[in-house]
């Protein structure tokens, strides 16, 4: 499944029996503008792992998963949200 966004910019899902893969694709329009989970589209790798406090986590090593660095866990689970707040924020828009 594709989104298109406003700016140019498009979001693809692609759905197994359990995973889920998503990818973004950020326009021109996006650039400088962007930062967090995704990245900070600005052409510096260095600062593409943003937690949420604005810690950069080192950029990982190709193939790093959480299943072999906690490093790259600790970055997923930082921006986990659990069902609950997800719900609360949709219904709140």
């Amino acid at each position: 499944m594709q989104i298109q966004l406003p700016t140019g910019a498009y979001i693809d899902f692609n759905v197994g029996d359990n995973w889920v893969n998503i990818f973004l694709h950020g326009s021109s329009d996006d650039y400088k503008s962007t930062l967090g989970l995704c990245g900070t589209f600005d052409g510096n790798p260095n600062n593409d792992f943003l937690f949420p406090d604005e810690r950069t986590y080192t950029t990982p090593r190709a193939h790093e998963t959480c299943g072999n660095s906690s490093d790259v866990c600790r970055f997923a689970e930082a921006w986990r949200q659990v069902a609950a707040s997800v719900a609360a924020v949709a219904s709140s828009s």
